[in-house]
């Protein structure tokens, strides 16, 4: 059973995606709207894991800010709401608040990086 229906009209609030996230559905949210993400494969995963390790080591050495890995969700907009989930994301010194998010981090992040 798919948790989106290509017919309908609903549109989803980022509380709706966090009730699917913990029901097992993969799904990130553009303008109200659930779009599934599908698993990724062999090469995909490998290019996206040195990428992160690579990007993350540069950032921590020379504390430029925060990396955060692969389905970390970003609530872009609201009402409708945008919740997005790169392979990798960084915000920059100075632009995260020091409080952790309860849900996802509430703000655009400085660099967005997607494997193809």
């Amino acid at each position: 059973m798919s948790a989106v229906s290509e017919t309908s009209q609903k549109l989803y609030t980022a509380e709706d995606l966090e009730r699917l996230s913990a029901q097992g559905y993969r799904c990130e949210l553009i303008r109200g709207e659930l779009k599934e993400m599908s698993p990724t494969g062999d090469a995909h995963g490998y290019a996206t894991y040195l990428v992160t390790l690579y990007l993350g080591m540069f950032i921590e050495e020379h504390s430029l800010g925060k990396g955060y890995g692969a389905e970390t969700g970003f609530q872009l907009a609201n009402s409708p709401d945008t919740v997005l989930a790169p392979d990798f994301a960084f915000v920059a010194k100075g632009r995260k608040p020091d409080t952790v998010a309860k849900t996802y981090v509430p703000f655009v992040p400085d660099l967005v990086l997607e494997t193809r």
